[in-house]
């Protein structure tokens, strides 16, 4: 790290340090020196680098003494080299060094000379500034880990506020997602054959028909011998999961993507990969999280009104609810990262010195007791796997994944608790929350076949089944995902139906019951679903049992329909149109609020929809002042903790308000 004699006190928040980096070719030591400008008054232009400090990939690397098998292959087959190296040997071998990498090795550290400073810096920075630097003019550009005095934590504080604007203002922001590695090429081709394809359905007219879209795209054979591991694992890249690349790009003039010698407008890169998303075709790339990404930063970016181009700002609780997949090395930049794209931001003090679980409580509580609202309980969730950090149930753990966003964000029209509003008061320790609420009902039973995340990596399957083929690999995917989906949606039923032999009338108000239930009883639209709505629900659990598409069962009973009529001899009565229409209506909904959550039967009979890590025995609660019930897990010493969310069929709507549900104080530890 640079010696504390470089920086030079700043004039903050208007004042930062722009790296100029002398002229040089690839291999030449890199000269640079830095120099303060003023944000509101430079003149002169800039760039910004946007990069992951460790690694580029998210691989876990081995242990360094491992053993790796080793091949390099001749086109013909005559001098095939294999050999046996420990992994750390590979970063010192140039035949193998990019399979080092590919596996998660760091880079070596690299050293710059700085105001005739040496300094040392970590090795994706130090390729970064060897290949963006030019060969005949000075290079100036922002870079974190330079331009900011990274002990001073005061300068650390105060540049956290400024980030925004320091990206704003630069001419272009570079994004460094680090060398390449030998994929790239078959990657950037199969971006390339996506591009036609979707340039090919535009040019025919169906972008309009999302099923259409869907059918023509999935059974292409150039899509489908497409490398989409190579693309998936440009995708893996570590900088698509850091959550400070959020602000960086969406407040980005224009932007470009480096890897290595290549370069990539963003605008190219990232529409490509947002229509994967909006036709839900993204299944191919096993839905990484490098394609939500890349949504949310093109979502962002989108967003930018006026002629300032600062972006819209979001409340600081949904932008912490979409970015908790993202990774952060502090806990606390979970929050301190979007700040400047939220706008309630003044409400956080960003302070270094406050440990990261104090960070998350202060924040929790402020929106608890100073806001009034419960708003916050609902980003609770069970976690997966237990936390680094201690927090209490009713505090939001940012740096765990739910999965699944809560009701509230997504935004399903509810009333639980009518005009009620919040009743709770902290305890002298501040560790329980007791609250105001009702206990509805307890959880029978839930469906827990169903995956969850909805698709998981199969990379490490399709290598032991040793697929010769992309198609052969893309053809298993998809088969066995619909056998996943059958079983789980048949236990489903088996939870619905546990006696085979029922009577008609039941049986009917059972189906009427379910369809309205995976449905969340709301079209996509927040309209309660009108019955036609069943036929769409009909159609798609004939498509899920029977493995076929529902855009094929929809067909097939077109013409089944036709033939009927015309068997008859009776006018053709279909207005295929309103079929087409209530099938889209039933799928919209169910994926909009259904995705990545648990079917379960409650005690009373109820049907619902919970987070996973729900269990049986967990209450269904409503909390003064929420629109949701809650799933809560009592823990025996008359406290609850908070397991997440939940829809149940009939307590949507006010009914929990009803005097046959008591009124008791809850505490929440």
């Amino acid at each position: 790290m640079a010696t504390a004699c470089l920086y030079q006190p700043l004039n903050l928040p208007d004042e930062t340090r722009i790296l100029v980096v002398c002229p040089g070719d690839y291999d030449s030591p890199i000269i640079c020196k830095l120099c303060t400008i003023s944000l509101s008054k430079n003149i002169i232009p800039y760039e910004a680098l946007s990069y992951c400090w460790s690694r580029s990939t998210t691989m876990t690397p081995p242990d360094p003494t491992m053993e790796i098998q080793c091949a390099v292959y001749d086109p013909t087959g005559e001098k095939t080299e294999a050999r046996t190296l420990q992994f750390q040997d590979l970063i010192n071998n140039p035949l193998y060094e990019n399979l080092y990498y590919q596996s998660g090795g760091r880079r070596p550290s690299g050293t710059i000379t700085c105001d005739g400073v040496e300094m040392t810096i970590g090795g994706e920075l130090h390729s970064a500034l060897k290949r963006l630097r030019h060969e005949n003019e000075v290079l100036r550009i922002w870079v974190d880990a330079i331009c900011i005095h990274q002990s001073n934590v005061d300068e650390r504080n105060q540049h956290v506020k400024m980030m925004g604007e320091v990206y704003r203002k630069a001419e272009t922001v570079r994004v460094w997602l680090g060398e390449a590695v030998g994929i790239e090429q078959m990657a950037l081709q199969c971006l390339s054959n996506i591009n036609e394809k979707f340039n090919e359905l535009f040019q025919a007219g169906m972008m309009g028909n999302r099923h259409a879209v869907q059918y023509a795209f999935l059974n292409d054979e150039r899509i489908k011998t497409s490398d989409w591991d190579e693309l998936a694992m440009l995708l893996y890249r570590a900088w698509f999961e850091r959550v400070w690349v959020l602000q960086e790009i969406a407040n980005a003039k224009k932007a470009f993507i480096h890897i290595g010698q290549i370069e990539l407008s963003w605008e190219y890169f990232s529409a490509i990969i947002s229509a994967l998303r909006a036709f839900n075709v993204d299944i191919l790339l096993l839905h990484c999280h490098g394609v939500k990404a890349i949504c949310m930063m093109s979502m962002l970016r989108d967003q930018k009104v006026g002629i300032s181009g600062e972006a819209t700002q979001m409340p600081l609780l949904e932008l912490l609810e979409e970015t908790r997949d993202f990774k952060s090395t502090l806990a606390s930049d979970k929050i301190y990262a979007i700040l400047g794209l939220a706008k309630d931001r003044e409400s956080v003090d960003v302070d270094y010195t406050i440990n990261s679980s104090m960070v998350f409580q202060n924040l929790a509580v402020d929106h608890l007791i100073k806001g009034g609202s419960i708003n916050i309980l609902y980003h609770c969730v069970h976690p997966s796997i237990p936390s680094e950090l201690h927090l209490p149930s009713w505090v939001p753990d940012w740096t765990t994944s739910g999965h699944v966003e809560p009701f509230l964000i997504r935004g399903l029209k509810a009333n639980a608790t009518l005009y009620e509003k919040p009743r709770l008061r902290l305890s002298q320790n501040g560790k329980i929350l007791h609250i105001t609420g009702k206990i509805l009902d307890k959880i029978a039973i839930i469906e827990e076949l169903r995956p969850i995340p909805c698709v998981s990596d199969n990379r490490k399957a399709d290598a032991e089944k040793g697929f010769q083929t992309p198609e052969e690999k893309t053809d298993a995917r998809t088969a066995a995902f619909k056998e996943k989906t059958r079983k789980w949606v048949q236990n489903l039923l088996d939870i619905v139906y546990p006696n085979k032999v029922i009577a008609i009338e039941l049986l009917e108000d059972l189906w009427l019951e379910l369809w309205r239930t995976c449905m969340c009883n709301r079209t996509r639209d927040n309209i309660v679903p009108d019955p036609s709505c069943r036929f769409g629900f009909d159609i798609y659990m004939e498509a899920v049992l029977s493995g076929k598409t529902a855009t094929t069962v929809l067909r097939e009973w077109k013409e089944s329909q036709a033939a009927k009529d015309q068997e008859e001899g009776t006018q053709n009565s279909l207005d295929e149109s309103i079929y087409d229409a209530t099938l889209e209506r039933f799928q919209g909904a169910n994926s909009k609020w259904c995705y990545n959550r648990r079917f379960f039967k409650s005690e009373a009979g109820r049907f619902g929809w919970t987070v996973d890590g729900a269990g049986a025995g967990d209450e269904i609660c409503v909390l003064y002042g929420g629109a949701y019930p809650f799933v809560l897990r009592p823990d025996g010493d008359g406290c609850h903790t908070i397991v997440g969310d939940c829809y149940t069929n009939g307590l949507m709507e006010g009914e929990a308000m009803d005097e046959f549900f008591p009124v008791c104080e809850l505490s929440l530890k």
